[in-house]
């Protein structure tokens, strides 16, 4: 009976570690894992990005976001475009941030979102982060499927 239930027991283990962190938008396709995150794409260059980060400190959903925010807009030039609340798959609330850049030229827009939960055994959280960029007539083309996806990520 040990057998069974450890078998089952990292059976389940290996199915959660290969379950994909977000219901992806249409027209995007995951690309593989070279150890930085689940990615995906589009054929018309639009990029999503999901990751989960350890962070010792107690800071949760709001610091990371308005550091976030500070960040982009006042040290890297974005510029601050909108910012809203999520849920999760498991309904846990999140934050989100939309931000505009110059790159090479053209208009490149960008959404973060960014999900906290305290670790296990351990003190801090562990964040979700989800990020999307596109050329602007991109991004607007995909950006409420991308909303939408929100509500699919899991942990």
């Amino acid at each position: 009976m040990r057998r069974v239930t450890t078998a089952l027991l990292l059976s389940g283990c290996f199915a959660a570690a290969c379950a994909t962190p977000i219901e992806l938008p249409k027209s995007f396709v995951e690309l593989r894992d070279d150890g930085v995150g689940f990615r995906a794409m589009t054929s018309d260059d639009a990029r999503l990005w999901v990751r989960t980060m350890e962070d010792p400190s107690p800071g949760g959903v709001t610091f990371w976001v308005d550091t976030l925010k500070r960040d982009l807009v006042e040290r890297r030039g974005y510029e601050f475009l909108a910012e809203g609340d999520t849920k999760n798959a498991d309904g846990e609330a999140g934050r989100w941030l939309e931000l505009s850049a110059n790159h090479n030229g053209e208009r490149v827009d960008y959404l973060i979102a960014v999900w906290a939960r305290d670790r296990l055994l351990v003190s801090g959280k562990s964040l979700r982060i989800v990020e999307f960029a596109a050329k602007h007539d991109v991004y607007e083309q995909r950006i409420d499927d991308v909303r939408a996806a929100l509500a699919t990520v899991t942990w």
